[in-house]
C-alpha cells in the first residue's frame, strides 16, 4: 500500500466503524484532521470535535500569548493513555511485523491498567 495522508487513511479505516460500533455520535481529533469533518456527517452521520487553539479563533483580534501550561479541552485523555500504554516495552515502540500483534498487545497492556485499577485498595 503507498503512503497516505493521516486523513485519508482515517476514511479508509473508519468507513466500516458504523456497523461495528453504533453508539458512537462524536470523534475527537487533532486539527490535521479538519478537512474529515464533512465526510463524518455524511457518511458516518459523526461529529467531529477538535480543540480550538487559542491562536486560531478568527473571530477575535490576535490575543495576547498566555504564559504557563493550557489544557486544551479533552486532549489530555489521549495523551495520558499514550503515557500509560508506551510503559509497556512492546509498545514503546513499534515493533511488530503484523498489525494483529500491535491489536493483540494493546489489548494486553488495556486490560494490564484496567486490572491495577479494579484490585487497588480504597485509600
Amino acid at each position: 500500500m503507498p503512503d497516505i495522508h493521516d486523513r485519508a487513511g482515517a476514511e479508509i479505516l473508519l468507513s466500516d466503524l458504523r456497523h461495528l460500533f453504533p453508539a458512537i455520535k462524536l470523534m475527537r481529533a487533532d486539527t490535521a484532521y479538519r478537512g474529515l469533518r464533512d465526510w463524518l456527517q455524511k457518511a458516518l452521520r459523526w461529529k467531529l470535535s477538535i480543540p480550538q487553539h487559542w491562536w486560531t479563533r478568527a473571530d477575535a483580534e490576535p490575543p495576547i500569548r498566555p504564559s504557563g501550561f493550557h489544557v486544551f479541552a479533552r486532549r489530555w485523555v489521549v495523551e495520558r493513555t499514550i503515557g500509560w500504554l508506551t510503559t509497556n516495552r512492546r509498545l514503546a515502540k513499534d515493533y511488530e511485523r503484523l498489525v494483529e500483534t500491535g491489536e493483540m498487545l494493546l489489548y494486553l497492556a488495556m486490560s494490564r491498567i484496567l486490572l491495577r485499577r479494579l484490585t487497588r485498595k480504597e485509600r
